[in-house]
This record gives structure tokens, sequence and C-alpha cells, in this order.
């Protein structure tokens, strides 16, 4: 959309762009006539939110934004919430039932009218605890939750300017100060008390609720671990009591050094074992030895009771000395033993030697040598026997041992291992517990919200808004006129314009027609422009013509339209006054129309109009001359040079295909006022495919300011301004 096109739109809707903006802001004058002043107060809170000290880190060099910007806008909901601003208008309600009457520092003589008419004095009896603020504020909860519809519930929820949550919420302002920790709360009212009052009600509310969510929600937090904390111990201390009990019942104190030392000792054992059964035997071999070469006296040794028990005894007491040694007995324990088995030896050896008598044996060797080699290896024999009887005793119990010690393994490790879990699950509760109680207590510290500058009582109103508001009212009218003139040009679906004719149905334009209205004709000079419009038609016509053939007597053309009411009548009379004027004559053929007024052909000094009936049998028609029933026209029909050929609207009729292709050029006619549709489309498909000439289109009824394509500069009755404004528009300035 180019300027001119602009200027043209606002021109002919400029009366409503006056007066529509124009009345809008009468009715805003009116409205606002008797605005009421308003009156802000402001208070600034410091949060502690982005510098405060940290005590999870130690630090506070480390700002994490996203967080900070998330703790500001749970802060300011806070603020903004409808609880809050409940609590702070069941306050300020409080504050006015305690006074008797208005005091301007609380609340002025007209707010306190309203303050009357909201509270009727039976009802304000009823909540009023007199001089008793926080007792009529407990009064006024109570009244408010007794029920879900009461007249404390209608009042906050009305639009009363003082005590409803709408007044509250809309008067309240919340901003954060650039990038600090403080907070700006500004709050808008009728009374300069009130606008104090609300915004100290609403600064301490929102700080003791905000202290109070973030308590609950840490003390929940450190609740719940101190109950995991409670159950992991239990647990943990239920596991060592099994591991314990499992220890004691099985004597185990270290498990993996007692298996070692098993199975050490049973090793060393074994070699102990295997070595005194050598020693044995080979003590053995000695006394057989040595019992040969005493011959006879040997059995007397052997069957010498006193010597068998000293034997004996000696046995006995090595077993008892083995036992001590390998049981580590005390010293004294040992000694003793020692002493005794040293006494049976001793005796041992006065019987054998009372009962060996022989000085010599059988090989000539000393008797008290071979007797006391004799005694030697039988205290060694009756020694190795001993310890080998407490050996063996001892592997046995080893064993046994063994076996016990062997299956306490996997049981002991399962035991340990579910100790270490649940120490690890308590230590893992520990510490979150011991983090929680440390968020806690960060919280406790860095919630450190403070009023930095109290609530002020301000003296003068603001500055009123119904400038703005009238300003604005004309404005916001003018640019939604302007908004919804636009939009219906631009959603304007009609043919309108030649470009979108010939665009629509693919038709080559022949020419077309402007549309006249009273209103119209005041500005524009239609006759040079139907003049003009009418020789462009009748140039193209003449020029297809000649190309069908240019010696041919009589030229058939066939005006038709797609749709009824297109106006082919009226442009076709204006078509055949231009045509009168040239040499050669004119058949006008046209559908008879009682409602339409034809033209006595005696008018005319070439055309001749001739009316034709609708008949049945049109659509079978095989020449335009079967149209013609006037005798003196039918003698004469060779003698017209053209037959123009006014056919009824396609889409009420059948047509004479004959006469359609015996065509020499075809005008399709249609409306710029209306839409073209699928059905167009289609009916303009049927005529062509009958026709076998040049089909052309017009375009009527065209608003004069669309017909620049085809005439230039549209003559119209234009001011200086005017005219200088177009070319200016047209970047045409040599005439400027």
């Amino acid at each position: 959309m180019d300027l001119i096109t602009l200027g043209r739109i606002i021109l002919k809707n400029l009366k409503w762009l006056i007066l529509f903006p124009l009345v809008t802001t009468v009715v805003v004058i009116f409205l606002t006539r008797s605005l009421p002043k308003s009156y802000t107060s402001k208070t600034v809170v410091y949060t502690g939110i982005a510098s405060g000290y940290d005590i999870t880190t130690g630090d506070n060099s480390r700002i994490d934004y996203f967080a900070v910007n998330n703790a500001f806008d749970n802060l300011i909901t806070t603020i903004k919430s409808r609880e809050t601003s409940e609590e702070v208008a069941m306050k300020l309600i409080a504050q006015h039932l305690v006074l008797d009457s208005a005091r301007a520092s609380v609340i002025g003589k007209e707010a306190y009218a309203i303050f009357k008419e909201s509270f009727p004095e039976d009802f304000r009896a009823s909540l009023t605890v007199p001089g008793d603020f926080d007792a009529t504020f407990k009064k006024i909860k109570a009244f408010k939750n007794k029920s879900v519809k009461n007249k404390l519930e209608q009042l906050l929820a009305s639009s009363n300017p003082l005590y409803s949550i709408k007044a509250i919420s809309s008067g309240m302002s919340v901003k954060r100060i650039s990038n600090s920790d403080m907070i700006e709360i500004n709050y808008t009212s009728i009374d300069p008390g009130v606008a104090q009052h609300t915004l100290f009600f609403l600064a301490n509310g929102f700080m003791q609720r905000f202290k109070g969510l973030k308590g609950t929600e840490t003390s929940d937090v450190v609740s719940y671990f101190e109950k995991q904390l409670q159950e992991a111990f239990n647990k943990l201390q239920e596991s060592e009591e099994k591991l314990k009990d499992f220890g004691v019942n099985n004597r185990i104190i270290n498990y993996q050094e007692q298996t070692k030392y098993i199975a050490e000792s049973r090793e060393e054992l074994q070699k102990e074992l295997y070595n005194q059964r050598m020693n044995l035997e080979a003590a053995r071999a000695a006394i057989e030895r040595l019992e040969t070469k005493m011959d006879d006296r040997a059995s007397l040794l052997k069957n010498n009771k006193e010597i068998e028990q000293k034997r004996k005894q000696l046995a006995e007491i090595n077993m008892l000395l083995t036992n001590a040694e390998l049981y580590k007995e005390e010293e004294h324990v040992k000694d003793s033993l020692m002493r005794e088995s040293i006494k049976i030896r001793a005796d041992l050896r006065d019987y054998a030697e009372r009962s060996y008598g022989f000085k010599y044996s059988v090989e000539g060797v000393k008797s008290e040598t071979l007797l006391d080699s004799w005694l030697k290896e039988v205290i060694s024999y009756e020694e190795t026997s001993a310890k080998l009887i407490v050996f063996q005793e001892r592997k046995k119990e080893f064993d046994e041992l063994y076996d016990k010690f062997a299956p306490l393994g996997s049981t002991l490790a399962q035991l340990e291992r579910e100790v270490g879990i649940r120490e690890k699950q308590y230590l893992e509760v520990l510490h979150g517990l011991n983090n929680a109680q440390l968020r806690a207590q960060n919280l406790k510290m860095s919630n450190s919200l403070s009023v930095l500058d109290a609530p002020f009582f301000p003296i003068e109103a603001q500055a009123s808004k119904r400038g703005i508001m009238v300003i604005g009212a004309f404005a916001g009218s003018l640019i939604l006129l302007l908004v919804i003139i636009f939009a219906k040009e631009f959603l304007d679906n009609s043919i309108k314009t030649i470009s979108r004719a010939e665009k629509l149905s693919n038709l080559a334009l022949i020419s077309a027609f402007p549309y006249r209205t009273p209103k119209t004709e005041k500005h524009y000079d239609f006759e040079t422009m139907e003049s003009s419009l009418l020789e462009q038609a009748l140039t193209t016509l003449h020029l297809e013509t000649q190309r069908v053939d240019p010696y041919k007597p009589t030229y058939l053309v066939n005006i038709f339209s797609l749709r009824e009411y297109e106006g082919k009548t009226y442009f076709s009379l204006k078509l055949m006054e231009k045509l009168d004027k040239i040499n050669g004559k004119i058949l006008y053929l046209v559908p008879d129309n009682d409602d339409f007024d034809f033209p006595d052909s005696s008018n005319y000094e070439n055309l001749t109009i001739l009316p034709y009936e609708i008949t049945p049998k049109f659509v079978r028609l095989k020449s335009w001359k079967d149209l013609v029933t006037e005798p003196r026209i039918e003698e004469s029909l060779d003698n017209y040079s053209a037959v123009i050929l006014e056919l009824p609207s396609i889409s009420q009729t059948s047509l004479p295909s004959d006469i359609v292709q015996a065509a020499d050029f075809s005008m399709c006619l249609t409306s710029s006022k209306r839409v073209w549709t699928q059905a167009d489309d289609h009916l303009l498909h049927l005529y062509l495919d009958s026709a076998f000439n040049k089909t052309m289109i017009l375009l009527n009824k065209v608003h004069p300011d669309h017909l620049e394509g085809l005439l230039g500069e549209v003559p119209k009755k234009r001011s200086a301004l005017r005219k200088t404004l177009k070319r200016i528009a047209r970047l045409n300035f040599n005439k400027v």
C-alpha cells in the first residue's frame, strides 16, 4: 500500500476519524470530572538475599544470580499473595474499629464516612473490643473463618476502595531496587493515613509470613532427618548387638588372627607329632637292642613291679609337664612337676640298680653302663609316649576347633557387612541432618528482613491522571478506528481493482467503467472518465475484430456476465452511444426486461436497439438472426456492420453454444463490488469451453480512485494543497 492509497483511505473515512475520537474524549471528560484524589506512601525493606553472610560456604563472594532472582520472586509473590492482602485488610479494619471518630493521622473524614457506610453500628459493635487492637483483630479473624459467606467475606471480595482485596492488590506495587538487597513497596489509596498504615501492616505482615514459611520449610526437613537418624541408629545398634552376641557365643575376639593362630598351631603340632613319633620309635628300638645285650636280666627289669610302677608315674608326670608347657602354666607349677619327674627318675634308677646284679653283660660290656643306657632310653621312651598322647589330644582339640571356626567366617562376614552398611546409612543420615541444621541456622541468620525506610504520611496528593486518561481516550479511539478501517480494507475480499480482476479471471482486461454515486459525482469528472474508458474499449474491440477477418461484412460481439446485476445493459448503452457516432450500422440485441426502459432507436443515427425474449428454445438457437423477430429488421440484417449481442447471466440461463461459437469477440462484464468465487471460475470455464474467439474482461462499478492504472491522473476536483501533497507522495518534485 503506497502513501497515496493510504491518504485516500484516511480521507474517505475522515468524518469518522474526527467524530469518533471527539465523542470518546468528551465522554471520558464527563466521566472523570469527579475523580477522587490519590495518595502514595513508600517503604524500603532490606532483605539480605543477595549479599547476606552464608555459613554453609563461609563467605559471600560467589553469588548465584538464578537463586537470588528466584528468592526475590518468592518474596514478591508472598507480598502480593491473597492471604497477605487479606490479613492487611483485617488489620486495617481492626485499627479503624477501635477509633471513636476520624483521626487525620489514621483515617480522614471522607474515608471514615466510607468506613461507617461499610460497617453499620450493630455490625461494628459485634466485632469491636474497645481500645484493644489485638483482641479486635482476633475477633475479626474468628468472625471471618466462622462461615464461608458472611458480611466480612463479602466486604473483602467487593470493590470497596479501602478494605477489599482488590483495592489492596491494585494499590500495591513491589519492585527490587536495581541489583541491590532492597525492595521498594508503594501503596496508593484515597486517604493518606490509610496509605501509610496499610503499608505498615503490609510490611510487617509479609516479613512475619515469609520468615514463618522459610522456618517451616527447614524445620520439617530437620525433623525428617532426626527421625531417620534415630531409625538408622536403632538398626545400627541392633546389628552391632548381633555381631557382639555372635562373637561371645563363639568365643571370637579377632576372627582373622584366631583362624591364623589355629592354622599355624595346627601345622606346628603336626610337625611336633611327627617328630615325637620318630623319637618314640627310636627309643623303642634302643630299648630292645639294650635288652638283648642284658640277656636274662632284662626280663627282671621288665617284670619288676616297682620299676613298672615308677615308669607309669614317670609317664603321668611327663604328660602333666607336657600339658603345662603346651598350655603355658605358671612357672611354679612346671617347676614342681619337673622336681617330681627328677625324683621319679632317681627312684627308677635305684630300683633298677638293685634288681640288676651282674657286672658284665654277655658281650662283656659293663653292667653299669648298660643299665644307664637302658634307663636313659626308658625315660626318653616314657617322656615321648607321654608327649605323643598329649599332642594327639591337642591335635584332636585343634581339629574340632578348626571344624568349628571354618563355617563361622561367612556368617561373621555377613554380620560385619550388615554393620558396615548400617553404619554408612547412619553416617549419611547424620550428614544430612548436619546439613539441614546448618541450612536452618543459615536461613535464620540470612532471613534478616528489616524495614530500612518506614512508611511515611503522604502530605500531597498524586498528580491527577485525568489529562492522561483524556489523551489516552482520544489516541486510543483514533488508533482503534484506524485499525478497524485498515482491517476492513485489507480483509475486503471483493474484486475491487483491475489487477485483481485480471488475476482472478485469468482474462486480459479490455477496459473498466466507473461507479457513480451522488457523493462521488461532486468530486470526479465522470463524463471525461467514461469517454476515455469507452474509447479504450472500442480501440481494443476494433483491433480484436480486425484480427479475426478485416473484410468480414458483419461482426458479432457477445457481452455476457457470470452473475445478475453486473451492469451489462447500462455499460452496453454507453458503448452504443459511442458506436453510433462511428460510420456503419449497429444492431444491439438485448434481453427484454420489463423493469428497464430502453431508449428509442429513433434517437440514434446508426444504432438499432432490439429487445429479444428468452424462451425455452433459447439454448438451441443456431444463429443470432434467430433472435430477430421484426420483419422490417429481418429484411436488412445484412446491412449491419456489427451486431452487439447482450447475453443473459450464465448463472441463470443456459446459453446457445452455436451463437457463442459464432461470435468474433466476447466481453465478460464483472462488477468490482462483489467477491470472485469458485462458482465464477466454473461458470467462466463453461463459456470459454464453448467459445472459439477472443474473450476479455471488463471491470464495472470501479471506484474512480482505482482507475489510475487506465486513466493516469483521474479527473477530479483538487485543491492546490492536495495536488502538491500528491506530487510529494509520488516523489515528483519538478513542479513543487
